[in-house]
C-alpha cells in the first residue's frame, strides 16, 4: 500500500510486486498521513504527529474502501497496531512529554502504560499481547514528538517489556550506566528470542538476546 499526490489531494494504491498492477482505494485531501498494514484487510493511517494538533487514527478497508475514525483527540498521536490482536499501541503529549498507551479496538478503550516513551521506539511480539519498548531513562526538555523526529534531542534508553493485558511493564535491560542508545526499529527475530535495534545517535545495528 502506498500514497501518490494527485494535484492537491493524495490518493492510496494497493500494488502487487509480481504483476505491477495497483488498485486505487482511497483519496483525501488531507495529504499528511502514517500508514500501516497491520491485517490481512485493514490499513491504518494516522495523522502525522505534533505537539501542537490533536491527532486521529482510522482504518482503511482494503476490500470496501471504507474508512472509519478510531480513537483520536491526542495531541502528538503515534501508532504502533498489533498485527495479531484487536490492539493499538499509541503515544501522545502529555505536559510536555510522551506517554504510552494501550487501545482496544474491541472495548474502545484507552489505557495508559505509565511510560514516558514514543510508540516509534516499539515492536508487538506475535501473541499480541506482549510489547517491547526502549523507555528513555530521562526526558529532555522538549516539545514531542516534534524535538525527537527532528533531532534537537536524544535520548538514552532502557528496554521494557510491557504486558499489555496486565497493564505491567518490567525493565530487561537497563542502560543507566552506558547512556549511548536511542533506540529505532526495533524487530525482533522470528523465534523472538533476539531483539535487533537501530541506535539513532550514530545508526549501529544492536541486538539483545531475551532467552
Amino acid at each position: 500500500f502506498y500514497l501518490i499526490p494527485i494535484g492537491n489531494d493524495i490518493a492510496g494504491y494497493t500494488g502487487s510486486f509480481t504483476d505491477n498492477k495497483k488498485t486505487q482505494i482511497f483519496t483525501s485531501a488531507f495529504t499528511e498521513w502514517i500508514t500501516q498494514w497491520a491485517q490481512a484487510n485493514t490499513i491504518f493511517m494516522t495523522t502525522k504527529p505534533s505537539y501542537l494538533f490533536s491527532g486521529s487514527v482510522y482504518a482503511l478497508n482494503k476490500l470496501s474502501g471504507g474508512f472509519t475514525k478510531v480513537f483520536g483527540g491526542i495531541n502528538g498521536l503515534t501508532t504502533l497496531a498489533s498485527t495479531t490482536s484487536n490492539s493499538i499501541l499509541y503515544s501522545g503529549t502529555d505536559n510536555d512529554i510522551p506517554l504510552l498507551g494501550v487501545y482496544n479496538i474491541t472495548s474502545h478503550k484507552l489505557s495508559t502504560l505509565g511510560l514516558n516513551t514514543i510508540s516509534d521506539k516499539c515492536v508487538w511480539s506475535a501473541n499480541g499481547i506482549d510489547v517491547y519498548c526502549a523507555v528513555p531513562n530521562e526526558i529532555p526538555a522538549g516539545q514531542y514528538p516534534d524535538s525527537w523526529y527532528q533531532g534537537l534531542v536524544s535520548f538514552n534508553d532502557s528496554i521494557v517489556k510491557i504486558d499489555t493485558a496486565s497493564l505491567s511493564s518490567i525493565t530487561i535491560f537497563d542502560t543507566a550506566e552506558i547512556n549511548s542508545l536511542d533506540a529505532v526499529n526495533l524487530t525482533l527475530s522470528p523465534d523472538e528470542n533476539t531483539l535487533f535495534i537501530i541506535n539513532k545517535k550514530d545508526s549501529t545495528l544492536w541486538s539483545l538476546e531475551l532467552d
